[in-house]
């Protein structure tokens, strides 16, 4: 059953706020930030011609915490499939390509260790994945750093 959600009683004093964004906000400085994956979408680029994978990260930690930052990969052929591929493979996602699509939920809430970095006169910034920190404790919202996996014997710890 649908209960009506009435907001009449805003109407008042919702005229009296100015609609005027507020881009006030400094850019986020270059440097290494802790973040998670927001939101992760596919999508086609503003011409509608190249695939893209677009990353939504939030800055977990820190003076920016709750700053968002976004990656956009191209999904096409040459170099920038290499690194997207490198990216995948820094977060543990060792599938093929064609299985990401099924597989967007993998990647939300990845915590993740990052560079932002602007080159002199660019307008955008690039956004590197340095490695995998974890996955947030559903308690905590702390980082779970997975477990490594223990390493082989040496020949003096063989029982023989």
């Amino acid at each position: 059953m649908s209960k009506e959600f009435n907001l009449n009683d805003l109407d008042e004093e919702y005229e009296t706020h100015d609609s005027e964004q507020n881009t006030d906000f400094e850019e986020l400085p270059d440097g290494k930030y802790q973040v998670s994956v927001d939101r992760v979408e596919l999508m086609l680029s503003k011409s509608g011609d190249k695939r893209m994978f677009k990353w939504t990260l939030k800055v977990i930690n820190g003076e920016f915490k709750n700053r968002l930052i976004w990656k956009y990969s191209m999904l096409e052929p040459g170099d920038s499939l290499g690194y997207f591929k490198r990216d995948l493979h820094t977060l543990g996602f060792v599938k093929t390509i064609s299985e990401v699509p099924n597989n967007l939920e993998f990647f939300l809430d990845l915590i993740i260790q990052i560079t932002k970095k602007t080159k002199d006169g660019a307008d955008m910034a690039s956004i590197y994945f340095n490695k995998l920190l974890g996955q947030p404790n559903d308690s905590t919202g702390y980082p779970h750093i997975p477990p490594k996996s223990e390493p082989p014997p040496v020949d003096s710890d063989l029982p023989f």
